[in-house]
């Protein structure tokens, strides 16, 4: 379990860490916990997802899109874009150009 812990102190997403060791994600909070990590602020993304959000949504992705690909909320997807200057795009359907 030294593997998972070392993972999840890099910043590997809980949900992605129980998919690859094919253990339920409470499972590896305990095993987090365990070994005297702190609990990570859910709500925060790491720089690299951050830009990879922004690139998905820049490309036309939906917030909630990008927070399914990031296993995350959207609403922490539509803060950390906010908070790098993205301006977001009204939520719902969009009309396409023209029509």
């Amino acid at each position: 379990m030294t593997e998972l812990v070392a993972a999840y102190g890099q910043g590997i997403p809980v949900e992605e860490l129980a998919a690859s060791f094919q253990i339920n994600r409470t499972t590896v909070l305990g095993h987090v916990r365990r070994h005297g990590v702190p609990k990570r602020d859910r709500r925060a993304l790491r720089q690299d997802d951050v830009e990879r959000a922004v690139k998905l949504y820049a490309e036309g992705r939906s917030a909630d899109w990008v927070a399914a690909e990031l296993w995350v909320a959207p609403s922490t997807v539509r803060r950390a874009l906010k908070d790098a200057g993205v301006t977001l795009r009204p939520r719902g359907r969009q009309p396409i150009a023209g029509r």
